[in-house]
């Protein structure tokens, strides 16, 4: 029997050139939206890391009750680390000068040996009259360089933005839910200048660094418990904080790691306008031509085999809501015959060929990277065509409507049904997948230098 789609096709195509074109600039739209955020992310990230060895960010901090003596340094040295004068003073700043305390500061002499200091920009105080401020407490307060800001009693010139290494985020207490980059800030003066500051406000915290770094959280936690041990024993402690549970130093290389999450839910709302616009389908006679397979291999390829299974459920729970909402004739129908089976015929099959094309790109990627990418965009919309049509099969092909469905077609045995039914579009599919994911997926690769 000559399938209808041959006439049908050309003109869908030809009659709504506009929605394919818009399915073409939607996927280049978000090429480059996600390959500019995963690269400015991936950048961060990367510098976030090589900080902890360039800045020589501390393994941890402690706040004693008083100054340290030379004896105890010594004793507590024998636990095989490093330890660092960083003293600080907490002042109320007023930046505005009106006279009312704007926010708290937290100053620190220059480091030169622990948890150093990045210049943003400007210069360095140099004089006690002078202070460089962290760069994004002075944009949230509107402080400019050269401006003068009240720090405790005494008025200051800011002569330059700095980054203190081991304030990523602007935390002013461990425990606290979230930073405040308004209220709290960090800044360094000269030695002379910290000298000269309130000394009731003096805080006296050491820093600390590992002989030889435990390898892991769980050895770094029972270090960092031992070494406490060993410090209640021979001083007087008021603060303690490991470099492992610091927010100061962590919280912003954990926020830039999450945003592999983020990229899977962009992906999860790619698909979902995808498949509620005319984006997503290309309707024809019995079953529509579906370019929802791309978004899947997309994640697949980038993120894994687990981000392409969740791509994979976002796929099938559209499917499932168009059956249920009367989006699809097609599986409306099925669902009076069987709820269940049709529920696991769209999503289980999405949630394999999601993972399973995640597992092809690894396995290919050994022997061929560019080679990788088109066997797996291609094996996304097979794998779905597949996995779904074995799934109808097995548990609609004796009921009237599929029987009735393979007579018009002169389907003798299931697998003449799943040929002459699927035919022409599931080569389309493959083709359309197979060329945009792997176009979409090599860019965001070479973006994020993968």
């Amino acid at each position: 029997m000559k399938n209808p789609l041959l006439k049908r096709l050309p003109r869908e195509l030809i009659g709504d050139i506009e929605k394919y074109i818009a399915v073409f600039l939607f996927m280049t739209a978000t090429i480059g939206f996600v390959s500019g955020f995963l690269v400015a992310d991936d950048s961060m990230l990367a510098a976030y890391q090589e900080s902890f060895e360039k800045y020589h960010i501390e393994d941890g901090n402690f706040t004693l009750e008083k100054k340290a003596t030379d004896s105890q340094i010594k004793r507590l040295e024998k636990e095989g680390v490093q330890i660092y004068e960083n003293y600080y003073v907490e002042e109320d700043a007023d930046t505005d000068l009106d006279g009312k305390k704007d926010s708290t500061v937290r100053v620190y002499k220059n480091r030169s040996q622990i948890d150093l200091v990045c210049l943003m920009k400007g210069e360095l105080p140099k004089k006690e009259d002078e202070i460089a401020i962290d760069r994004m407490y002075a944009e949230n307060n509107k402080i400019q360089i050269s401006d003068i800001i009240k720090v405790g009693k005494e008025e200051k010139t800011v002569t330059g933005y700095v980054a203190l290494s081991d304030y990523s985020a602007l935390f002013s207490n461990n425990s606290d839910m979230m930073f405040d980059a308004v209220k709290f800030g960090v800044a360094i003066v000269t030695d002379e200048a910290f000298d000269n500051l309130e000394e009731t406000h003096l805080k006296y915290r050491y820093s600390w660094t590992y002989d030889d770094p435990p390898q892991g959280e769980k050895a770094e936690k029972e270090r960092s418990d031992d070494f406490l041990e060993i410090l209640a024993d021979y001083t007087s402690v008021t603060g303690y904080i490991p470099r492992y549970a610091n927010q100061a130093i962590h919280f912003t290389g954990d926020d830039m790691g999450s945003d592999r999450s983020m990229m899977i839910v962009l992906l999860y709302i790619i698909i979902v306008i995808m498949a509620f616009s005319p984006l997503g389908y290309l309707r024809t006679p019995g079953l529509t031509i579906t370019f929802l397979t791309v978004p899947v291999a997309v994640g697949a390829i980038i993120l894994g085999p687990a981000a392409g299974a969740v791509c994979g459920a976002a796929f099938g729970c559209t499917s499932i809501a168009m059956a249920m909402t009367g989006g699809s004739a097609f599986s409306a129908a099925l669902l009076q015959i069987n709820p269940f089976g049709l529920l696991f015929t769209l999503l289980v099959p999405r949630i394999l060929e999601g993972w399973l094309c995640g597992l092809v790109f690894q396995a290919v990627k050994k022997f061929s990277k560019n080679g990788a990418y088109i066997a797996a965009s291609l094996a996304c919309p097979v794998l779905n065509t597949v996995l779904f049509m074995s799934s109808l099969v097995l548990f609609f092909y004796r009921t009237d409507y599929i029987q009735s469905l393979a007579s018009k077609l002169g389907a003798a045995n299931p697998f003449i049904f799943v040929v002459l039914f699927v035919g022409l579009q599931g080569l389309i599919e493959a083709v359309v997948c197979t060329f945009l994911a792997s176009a979409v997926s090599r860019g965001l690769a070479a973006a994020l230098k993968q």
